[in-house]
């Protein structure tokens, strides 16, 4: 009996105490899964959760991992901070164990980054750690950016921009007028990827603006301009480098240059007689573009001595280049070109005709006749009358006809020659 007795006294015992084991195991707080990463966008709100079972009596804090910071201690915020909210502590109905401890981040910055930890007051602590990622818009650095350059013509160049962002952002150049680039493989291509651009043997067809643009999937992509500028030497063309006109006529004489930096233009006239604007001389420049300047020389009434050639001289630091425009005299140019006197066949005619037959007469009527009889003389003078009265109707029509084109030695040998045969005949 009394081995029965004790027995009963040592299941009592084991009942009792695992029943208070029981009791404590099912009691002691314990977290629920929760999510363990969280991203957002800068500027936008961020909300951790933590639920917790059975609580109890111990605290819920949450705690800023980079610095071990305490943010909040069972519905009290420390520091005070307006960005962090955390709703004040309720107790659970009896019908649930489970109590919500969340925490609200409101517009988050870069600085928010990083590990938050939820922990319970208990023996040993209990906690449960969560990530946040913000996720930032790219941005252009400056310490990586090339800017605008002036290069010469022909020399190489390299454009450079550097970009930073979460995602890293991914950059591309591009021509904003959205010409084809210059690559070293002479593809067409409108966008090229990479942090660098490089020019070789730059024209001024390569100048221009171009963009640098980053972009990673957060809105907005941000883009930067760069202006490229080439120097190259002036170049000056003429719509017209020979003008007709009238006296007291108003006429303009135009030149254009194109040239960076551009190009200053200066008129002269004839030996170098530079032309200052004056009363009825105006000079009119007008630019077109960064490389372009067009020049006007007006002359409001053209007098005899504004006749004759004038340059346009158009000059840079890279060097100078002119052209040469003709004004004239309309007047002149309408009055047709004298033949002369070697193209005329009518002086031919005199010369090989008229003289020929009047010089071969003179010689047959000096001598031809000693050689004839007596009887024959007479013939001899009256054909010699008849062919000196053909051959003086001849010479007047020859020096009426022959009008200014015939010059003074020869109208003085005709008159010589008339006179001889006058002196002949009647000797």
């Amino acid at each position: 009996m009394p081995r029965t007795k004790w027995c009963n006294i040592w299941i009592c015992l084991l009942l009792i105490l695992e029943s208070e084991c029981f009791h404590q195991t099912f009691n002691f707080p314990s977290f629920l899964p929760s999510r363990d990463n969280y991203t957002v966008s800068v500027g936008k709100d961020v909300t951790f959760t933590c639920n917790v079972q059975n609580v109890g009596d111990h605290k819920v804090a949450w705690i800023r991992m980079s610095d071990k910071t305490v943010l909040s201690i069972h519905g009290h915020v420390f520091p005070k901070d307006s960005r962090l909210q955390v709703p004040p502590f309720t107790e659970p109905n009896y019908m649930s164990s489970i109590s919500s401890w969340p925490l609200t981040i409101k517009g988050v910055t870069t600085a928010d980054s990083g590990s938050y930890m939820c922990q319970l007051s208990t023996t040993p602590t209990l906690s449960q750690t969560s990530h946040l990622t913000v996720l930032t818009p790219p941005d252009i650095d400056d310490i990586g950016f090339s800017g605008d350059q002036v290069i010469n013509e022909g020399d190489n160049t390299t454009l450079t921009c550097q970009a930073t962002g979460n995602p890293q952002p991914k950059v591309s150049f591009k021509r904003e007028d959205n010409r084809p680039l210059k690559t070293k493989s002479n593809l067409q291509a409108r966008k090229l990827d990479g942090n660098e651009l490089v020019l070789t043997g730059v024209s001024r067809q390569d100048a221009g603006a171009y963009l640098c643009i980053a972009s990673n999937g957060v809105p907005p992509l941000v883009s930067r301009r760069i202006v490229i500028s080439v120097t190259f030497p002036p170049s000056v063309s003429a719509s017209n480098q020979l003008i007709a006109s009238p006296l007291k006529a108003f006429v303009k004489l135009d030149c254009s240059a194109q040239s960076f930096p551009k190009a200053t233009i200066s008129w002269y006239h004839q030996k170098g007689d530079k032309i200052i604007p004056r009363k009825g001389y105006q000079i009119v420049e007008t630019s077109i573009g960064s490389t372009e300047v067009h020049s006007s020389l007006i002359i409001e009434r053209v007098s005899i001595m504004d006749f004759g050639a004038y340059t346009c001289l158009a000059v840079n630091k890279k060097g100078k280049a002119e052209t040469t425009i003709r004004l004239h005299d309309s007047y002149l140019s309408e009055i047709p070109a004298t033949p002369s006197l070697q193209e005329d066949p009518f002086h031919e005619k005199k010369d090989h005709g008229i003289f020929k037959k009047s010089r071969d007469s003179i010689v047959h009527s000096e001598y031809g006749s000693s050689h004839q009889d007596k009887n024959s003389e007479y013939t001899t003078k009256i054909s010699f009358s008849s062919k000196l009265k053909l051959q003086t109707s001849n010479m007047s029509n020859t020096f009426t006809s022959s009008g200014p084109n015939v010059s003074l030695s020869h109208r003085l040998y005709w008159l010589y020659t008339f006179c001889l045969i006058i002196y002949l005949y009647y000797t």
